[in-house]
């Protein structure tokens, strides 16, 4: 029941009904978590880290209990708390990309930017070119005074390598198969000069229509 208001945004139900089921079973960690999770959107930090606690204290290694205990700790400003918490987190499931960008997260806002750096690179070790570890490495190298390496890993053509494609079994070669695929391209009905598709398309790409053979969509099927 508590489930189902929160995903209706009933939430002072919700808090309502998960209070009753951890009344009625004061060791399900996943009811004080879910309670912890409504708290916290509603705005009330110090119940929700309450909530979080107990759900840890019912089931220590409720991995995602403890990651937003930390994250709760860490908005009360807790930073030695929210470093053990999601510390506890990244250990008990190291495969989690989010529980080492936390972590790391964490050991930056406690000042620790060697610690955060070396959380981050524990998660890439675990989820290599993981786009939010990525994006948190760079940010960390930036504040570190290190911009050459931050800039380093914003360079996507060195994650670029030749792969050989092998041709669908319905065709010769790999040219046969782009001729065909560019031919259903250029086949599309949203290619059509005049059709509504055209516009859409323009109006997605944020191009203002010029009508006829000039718009780009229609210079896009006459490439093809």
């Amino acid at each position: 029941l508590g489930n189902a208001l929160k995903g209706l945004d009933r939430h002072a139900e919700a808090v309502a009904a998960y209070r009753r089921a951890v009344a009625i079973a004061a060791d399900y960690a996943s009811a004080h978590n879910n309670l912890g999770n409504v708290l916290s959107s509603m705005g009330d930090a110090t119940a929700a880290v309450e909530a979080y606690r107990q759900a840890v204290a019912a089931e220590p290694r409720h991995a995602e209990a403890w990651a937003n205990l930390g994250h709760e700790l860490r908005t009360l400003g807790d930073f030695p708390g929210a470093c053990d918490s999601l510390r506890r987190a990244s250990e008990l499931e190291p495969g989690v990309p989010s529980f080492q960008a936390g972590y790391a997260a964490a050991l930056a806002a406690a000042g620790d930017m060697a610690g955060a750096i070396a959380a981050v690179d524990r998660g890439l070790g675990q989820a290599p070119g993981h786009s939010t570890l990525l994006a948190a490495k760079m940010q960390l190298l930036s504040v570190a005074g290190r911009a050459a390496e931050a800039t380093a890993l914003a360079d996507l053509a060195r994650t670029l390598f030749r792969i050989k494609v092998k041709p669908p079994e319905a065709f010769a070669d790999i040219a046969d198969f782009n001729s065909a695929l560019a031919q259903h391209v250029r086949d599309h009905p949203g290619l059509a000069e005049g059709d509504p598709g055209e516009r859409r398309v323009a109006n997605l790409l944020g191009i203002e229509e010029n009508g006829g053979a000039s718009s780009p969509v229609i210079a896009l099927r006459d490439l093809l």
